[in-house]
């Protein structure tokens, strides 16, 4: 905590909480956790830079304007959901606000603390967490509709084949 991250808005920012949520084979098939491994080139030319894991909901931001899930990229080349994995500890870093960061060069979000991570968090962490952002925070993204999602995908798709 306290350590900067380079947000793509506001510049460096602060980590005011950092948190892990370690999940073993049961827990994941049964809350549909598996990680999803992104390769190198998977999501733009050299992007990400190297391999990025991250859980099915954490969200990465496409065509500049687009938050869209892991989950909702698993059917682009290069992209795999980990169904062999048997242990996976999923980090998070909270900021002033909801904001652009970056994993491996990929433009990705850091920690929204909705209802439904906080439904998932020690009631330490939780309580942690509401001290610092409120009792619900309001995102500084919004989250896309399915419809959004779709389009922001073939746009997204168009945009690598393009390229490649």
């Amino acid at each position: 905590m306290g350590d900067l991250v380079l947000t793509a808005i506001l510049g460096p920012q602060r980590i005011r909480w950092r948190g892990s949520r370690p999940l073993n084979a049961a827990q994941m098939a049964f809350a549909g956790q598996h990680p999803i491994e992104f390769k190198p080139g998977s999501l733009g030319p050299d992007l990400p830079t190297r391999s990025l894991r991250v859980s099915p909901q954490h969200r990465f931001l496409l065509n500049g304007d687009c938050l869209v899930p892991a989950r909702g990229l698993v059917n682009l080349p290069k992209v795999r959901v980990m169904k062999g994995c048997r242990q996976v500890t999923y980090h998070h870093i909270l900021l002033d606000r909801h904001q652009v960061i970056f994993a491996e060069g990929v433009a990705t979000e850091s920690l929204m603390p909705g209802r439904t991570f906080l439904a998932r968090c020690t009631i330490s962490d939780r309580l942690d967490i509401m001290r610092l952002s409120g009792a619900d925070p309001a995102p500084a993204l919004r989250c896309l509709t399915v419809a959004e999602t779709r389009r922001c995908l073939r746009d997204h798709d168009g945009a690598l084949q393009a390229s490649g």
